[in-house]
């Protein structure tokens, strides 16, 4: 059977190149197997994300979905002469879910500065996305297509978008002219809650419950409760130096916070909460805390996002109500200075306490924030796992207690993230039946010593079972940041 081949070759300790031999593809059809193999990939480590099979060697794909997960042997005599790949033993996962992003705005940047597209947080504050002046439809479409364009190099085939109505119009122009290479979950402000479950109702986005396809997804909004560190607006329980007896910016009251947050979830919407400082955490958790206990019982999956400071009685209380913590962990590499800009180096506070988040059985998830930090996967990955920082100090990782293990940074990033949107069993995970989103790196994350995660490149991102990117086919040389 003729077949793909492809070919790792080093540079330097980690660098792979891809190269692949083409052969026209074809289907296969045999009782009790798909009717059409569209791609299948063999001789590869497959890391599924699945406890119950963790590592398979191959993987089959027909009509956009996982159709088969096995021994080499097995799945190319299940794709025949159909369209098959030889991995040469590199790694597949599941493809990256961002589950903190704003599209536009990066998309924007990389089109005015053809860069990554990054602002660093010092530079703008996250309370101003959205107050730029309003876009023509042409810019906001080339901003789009430029910030996914990026996002494929990365292995990112799902994003959670914080964006506005303006944005949704984008997202579903582009989804008509199948110009995604990307899920979009779009996350609106929670201000428009009641405009939301009216478009909702009347069917304006379509799908099974009216909240989109597969592709563009609506159905949670967030709120902004305090601001940043960078702008030493982000409530905290201690004065910042030098400003007297300013502890922060905190944006709502309880009583007014509780009443956007019922009114969305009365309304059947995920509830999202920009919550930084540790008296935002704690003023979101209670008004969760107290939805729960006010309303009905059902799987609300109430988020925080960011979540940098949390006070030692939330962790268990937030573990217990089931609220789902959204983190950005490549801030993890530049935070550590404004962090003791304002605490003591003996304090007991903890910034992004991920480890202990995981002991009390709360849930994490991964993204990244961008452009408003490093907008790359294996940047948080590697700040993760090792907690070092940019400018090369605190050597022994900023609170090492905390790192996490590659597989749960892993799964950080891939089913915690479809768990984030109600998607565990649609994908996240490289099961039978899930969509084929996977990506194929150049460096096997899962052996390979822990600074070097920081280098690895994506060669192949498929969504849908589509190959979207193909390290062969052009000159991106998305490298880490400084």
């Amino acid at each position: 059977m003729a077949q793909k081949k492809i070919q790792m070759h080093s540079r330097g300790s980690r660098r792979l190149w891809l190269a692949l031999l083409l052969v026209p593809a074809c289907t296969v059809s045999a009782p009790g197997t798909p009717a059409s193999i569209s791609l299948a990939i063999v001789n590869a480590t497959v890391w599924t994300g699945d406890p119950t099979r963790p590592i398979v060697e191959a993987i089959a794909i027909s009509d956009g979905q996982i159709a088969a997960l096995g021994p080499t042997p097995e799945i190319r005599a299940l794709a025949g002469d159909g369209n098959v790949l030889d991995a040469d033993g590199a790694l597949i996962t599941p493809g990256f879910i961002d589950t903190h992003i704003h599209l536009l705005d990066a998309g924007r940047r990389l089109v005015q500065e053809g860069s990554s597209g990054q602002l660093y947080d010092d530079d703008e504050s996250l309370l101003s996305i959205g107050s730029s002046a309003p876009r023509t439809p042409e810019e906001n479409d080339e901003a789009l297509v430029a910030a996914l364009n990026y996002l494929v190099t990365q292995g990112v085939t799902s994003v959670h978008h914080m964006g506005n109505w303006d944005d949704l119009e984008t997202l579903r122009r582009a989804e008509i002219q199948g110009r995604l290479t990307a899920r979009v979950n779009v996350v609106l402000p929670i201000a428009s809650s009641d405009r939301l479950v009216n478009a909702i109702a009347s069917g304006q986005f379509g799908g099974e419950q009216g909240q989109g396809s597969e592709w563009v997804r609506v159905g949670a909004v967030k709120g902004v409760v305090d601001g940043t560190f960078a702008t030493r607006t982000a409530a905290i329980d201690l004065p910042y130096p030098g400003t007297g007896d300013d502890r922060g910016l905190l944006l709502y009251d309880e009583e007014r916070l509780y009443e956007e947050v019922v009114n969305a979830d009365d309304a059947g919407l995920q509830v999202a909460l920009h919550a930084v400082g540790e008296r935002a955490t704690n003023l979101a958790i209670d008004v969760y805390e107290r939805v729960n206990q006010e309303r009905d019982v059902k799987d609300r999956r109430f988020r925080l996002e960011h979540a940098q400071h949390l006070l030692d009685a939330d962790l268990i209380r937030l573990a217990q109500l089931g609220i789902l913590i959204n983190v950005q962990p490549a801030q993890i590499m530049y935070a550590a200075r404004q962090f003791y800009s304002i605490y003591d180096s003996d304090s007991r506070t903890v910034s992004f306490p991920l480890r202990t988040l995981l002991e009390v059985r709360a849930r994490v998830a991964f993204g990244t924030d961008w452009p408003f930090a490093p907008p790359g996967p294996f940047e948080g990955l590697y700040a993760a796992v090792l907690r070092r920082q940019s400018d090369r100090s605190l050597r022994g990782g900023w609170f090492p207690n905390e790192r996490l293990t590659i597989s749960q940074a892993l799964d950080a990033y891939t089913v915690n993230g479809a768990y984030a949107s109600f998607e565990e069993n649609q994908k996240g995970r490289l099961t039978v039946g899930n969509y084929a989103d996977f990506i194929l790196l150049d460096t096997n994350v899962l052996n390979v010593p822990l600074p070097d995660i920081r280098f690895t490149r994506v060669l192949l991102t498929v969504v849908g079972g589509e190959i979207v990117f193909d390290r062969r086919n052009t000159s991106v040389d998305a490298t880490p940041l400084p």
